[in-house]
């Protein structure tokens, strides 16, 4: 039996509160969310939070996301934003400048790990500018690491429509980021962008978003600890 869709999954969850399958979709989506998050936070502990945070609003806006193809893109733009505000909560803008003063017209590819967070930060930021359409095709082909099949599968298109989809996405976002003065080739972007899809995440991830999803989803009472930190980042 092929895996359910996410959409199926979503109905089941909306229509019966199927636990079963919203762990399904945080597992399946719980590596790139954790991944947007870090990038931007720079540290395990506020990343966790985040994502924790990021599947409290999927849980709760599950009733309007029943389409097909489209939750990767809003996933992405859902964990950069609850990162966004864990960042504002911690140190307000200070991050974000001291990243942007590391930049000078002319990026050398061969990056540092310094260096690679800070592309990442606004890799993310401009991501989020583009269409949903191209989002979700880069969501999908290098953020999370799918094949042009399964990409074009996963997304509900033609094969020939995926790659033209991921080709101008990235072309779009390479020219976003040069705006900033970021200079990469096509090819190192779509490598740095790949190398994310296998990065590690902590072994407790899963199982504590779900306990908090579950509390935050039962409850409006705010709870301690990660719960609570979450709770309010999602809102």
């Amino acid at each position: 039996m092929p895996p359910k869709t996410d959409k199926e999954l979503l109905d089941s969850f909306v229509a019966t509160g199927d636990g079963a399958a919203f762990a399904e979709l945080v597992s399946r989506y719980t590596p790139m969310v954790y991944r947007a998050c870090r990038r931007l936070l720079g540290n395990d502990h506020d990343a966790e939070d985040a994502t924790q945070a990021a599947f409290v609003v999927l849980a709760r806006k599950a009733g309007t996301l029943r389409q097909e193809g489209r939750l990767n893109g809003w996933l992405h733009r859902v964990a950069r934003l609850v990162a966004l505000e864990a960042l504002r909560r911690r140190s307000g803008r200070e991050r974000q400048q001291e990243q942007a003063a590391m930049w000078q017209e002319g990026l050398a590819e061969d990056l540092s790990e310094a260096e690679r967070e800070a592309v990442f930060s606004h890799v993310d930021a401009e991501l989020d500018g583009l269409s949903a359409i191209l989002r979700e095709a880069i969501v999908l082909r290098y953020l999370r690491g799918f094949s042009e099949q399964a990409a074009a599968a996963a997304a509900g298109c033609p094969l020939g429509t995926m790659k033209r989809r991921a080709s101008e996405g990235l072309a779009k976002l390479r020219a976003r980021l040069s705006k900033r003065g970021i200079a990469l080739s096509g090819v190192a972007l779509a490598s740095l962008l790949t190398s994310e899809a296998s990065a590690a995440i902590p072994e407790t991830l899963l199982p504590s978003i779900l306990a908090t999803v579950k509390t935050a989803v039962a409850t409006t009472a705010t709870a301690t600890g990660a719960t609570s930190t979450a709770a309010m980042l999602a809102k």
